[in-house]
């Protein structure tokens, strides 16, 4: 009786109390890419949709980014979003909990790409999400105009 209570003590010890102090096992995967970590639009956890999870959802916080149409990458605790504003394309990065802005950097694009020609009304600033390399920690992004230009995260 007093090994398996030593055995079972060690279990807790070494599996159980890891996954309790260390938050980052637990939490949902990171979307670094357009279409997700696989470039899918799949993510292996459940949408929770089955059990009528998504009913009690509440917005946690929103921001605006500016005009395009790019996807938000979710890395770790960021948020990594490209938009326009006032003659520039501007790199935000956000606390992926708070929606804070962490870092800010911004360049002069035009609004609409030099040959746009016919879908001003449709479309303007950038339209390319930016990709995350987890190898380097760097995050490119592409401007309308063709821009690329490289981040150090």
């Amino acid at each position: 009786m007093k090994r398996s209570m030593v055995l079972l003590a060690r279990v807790v010890a070494w599996v159980i109390v890891p996954l309790v102090l260390w938050p980052p096992a637990l939490r949902a995967e990171d979307w670094p890419h357009w279409r997700g970590p696989s470039r899918n639009g799949l993510v292996s956890e459940s949408s929770r949709w089955e059990d009528g999870g998504w009913a009690d959802l509440r917005q946690a916080w929103r921001k605006n980014v500016g005009e395009g149409s790019t996807s938000p990458l979710v890395v770790g605790e960021r948020v990594y979003c490209l938009g326009w504003a006032g003659g520039k394309d501007r790199v935000l990065c956000l606390n992926l909990n708070t929606g804070q802005e962490e870092w800010r950097r911004e360049y002069v694009s035009p609004r609409f790409g030099r040959l746009a020609e016919g879908d001003q009304g449709l479309y303007s600033g950038p339209t390319s999400t930016p990709e995350f390399d987890a190898a380097t920690g760097l995050l490119f992004t592409l401007s309308c105009d063709g821009d690329l230009r490289a981040w150090n995260t």
